[in-house]
């Protein structure tokens, strides 16, 4: 997790999700074959829908704790950051949280705090063979990053996906935005072969294995932005 900050920029203020994980021990029998995550931009704001189809490879009825991540990073950290809402359901049925948010940690590199909020956590039951649909959405403020601000930024937190049984099968990363939201071409991470144009930025992998600090980033200048540079 402290590795992460070397990949953000320097004065981020950005919350973000990721893709699910889970400590219960059940879990090194279930896979994850697809994760889609569609992001969709406005000026101010970052909406986010995430399908995380999960197959159980247990003979038997197995019940899981998935625990969905609210992150943030800011350079000054404050005690009263709250975090955002996270709506999720099972095969279509809405979840109740189980039990409180995760602990709030504080993380520190470089100098800049950067307090991590912890998760929401759900019970759910999973049927022997069973194939089943988490879906997530929540919707942050755009992220601010780069020199006096001037960039913004969406980020989702990718390592949650290495505690399940082997790689991802499908890997979906989908960004909507038009020409008033994002000026020019984004900077897309990881550093992978990403379809970028004008209105929308896509990948899909196949047998992803995350890292443990993997995270995806898109950053870009705002639409109408001027450098100040030369009199524009």
């Amino acid at each position: 997790m402290l590795a992460m900050l070397s990949l953000m920029a320097s004065g981020a203020t950005v919350q973000y999700s990721g893709i699910p994980s889970s400590s219960s021990p059940d879990a090194k029998n279930i896979r994850v074959l697809i994760e889609s995550v569609r992001f969709d931009l406005s000026a101010d704001t970052c909406t986010v829908h995430e399908l995380t189809l999960f197959k159980s490879d247990w003979k038997r009825a197995a019940s899981v704790v998935i625990r969905v991540p609210r992150e943030l990073w800011v350079q000054t950290a404050r005690d009263d950051e709250t975090p955002f809402d996270v709506n999720a359901t099972w095969d279509g049925r809405l979840l109740a949280q189980s039990g409180p948010p995760g602990q709030a940690l504080m993380q520190v590199r470089g100098g800049a705090p950067a307090p991590y909020l912890g998760f929401v956590q759900y019970r759910v039951g999973f049927e022997a063979g069973g194939t089943h649909a988490l879906r997530i959405t929540y919707q942050v403020p755009i992220g601010m990053t780069g020199y006096e601000n001037k960039q913004r930024e969406a980020a989702f937190d990718l390592s949650g996906g290495s505690g399940w049984s082997g790689p991802i099968g499908t890997l979906d990363l989908s960004v909507g935005y038009t020409q008033k939201v994002v000026f020019g071409l984004p900077e897309v991470s990881p550093k992978w072969k990403w379809q970028v144009g004008q209105t929308g930025t896509f990948i899909r992998k196949q047998d992803y294995t995350p890292g443990d600090d993997d995270l995806f980033k898109f950053v870009y200048y705002p639409g109408g932005f001027h450098s100040g540079i030369g009199g524009d």
